[in-house]
């Protein structure tokens, strides 16, 4: 894909360093998605660049590595290699990886399936540039419902405490619609990691917003800025509104 980046970012205020990075990570995804198939691989796509490129349109941050979750680990992990993908880190306690495969990370954590609430199925996902009018063709992708997606980035977000979680929860939350089936994702995530999730998630967040300054200086990639506290609040009012 051959587009001007300086072009763009001044369209988007983006720098064209990430506007480079955002397409080189799309390209790859093309690449690499159809492979995936035609070699029977089973897998699923999740995480941030999940949740954005299928789900926020215009409104989505720009995410720069591809999390999978492999229900064959070690037949996902032999193939990502034979692709010339470098390996840059592995587990010794469980079945995760990080690939390095044209300059994107390529995380890849083996599951089982009676340790994923949902399977994926096939969904469109579409590039920022192509809601800025650039002839860039959606991907179908394996992957998951906005709800268990969500769901298990209120996990991330209580974990590690980090502005794009923060954004892509916050996001989600405009346009999810079945509130019952996040809270029910809520509930079991809680459940396979013994806490109440529900709870956790508030303390984390009253934490975050008593030290909102540090999470300021956390730079993300996306066309409107909303204010890091607001974000928190709306978030805070969400998950309370549920229990």
């Amino acid at each position: 894909m051959e587009f001007d980046a300086d072009k763009i970012a001044i369209q988007t205020g983006i720098s064209s360093t990430r506007i480079k990075d955002d397409l080189a990570t799309y390209s790859v995804m093309s690449e690499l998605f159809p492979k995936l198939e035609i070699s029977n691989q089973n897998i699923g796509l999740y995480g941030g660049t999940a949740l954005n490129k299928i789900y926020f349109g215009k409104y989505q941050r720009l995410s720069y590595d591809i999390d999978l979750f492999s229900y064959n680990y070690k037949e996902t992990f032999d193939f990502i290699s034979k692709l010339g993908a470098v390996l840059v880190s592995k587990s010794n306690e469980r079945e995760r990886c990080k690939f390095r495969f044209k300059g994107v990370d390529i995380d890849i954590w083996g599951v089982k399936s009676k340790e994923i609430l949902e399977m994926p199925e096939k969904r469109e996902l579409f590039d920022l540039l192509y809601y800025l009018g650039y002839l860039i063709p959606p991907l179908a992708v394996p992957s998951y419902s906005l709800e268990y997606l969500m769901a298990e980035k209120t996990f991330a977000l209580a974990d590690r405490n980090m502005l794009k979680d923060i954004y892509d929860l916050w996001r989600g939350f405009k346009v999810l619609e079945n509130k019952n089936r996040y809270k029910e994702y809520i509930k079991k995530i809680g459940k396979l990691n013994k806490i109440d999730l529900f709870s956790y998630a508030v303390n984390q967040i009253e934490f975050m917003l008593k030290n909102i300054k540090y999470y300021r200086k956390e730079s993300i990639d996306i066309l409107y800025q909303p204010d890091a506290e607001i974000m928190l609040n709306e978030i805070k009012l969400s998950i309370q509104g549920l229990r």
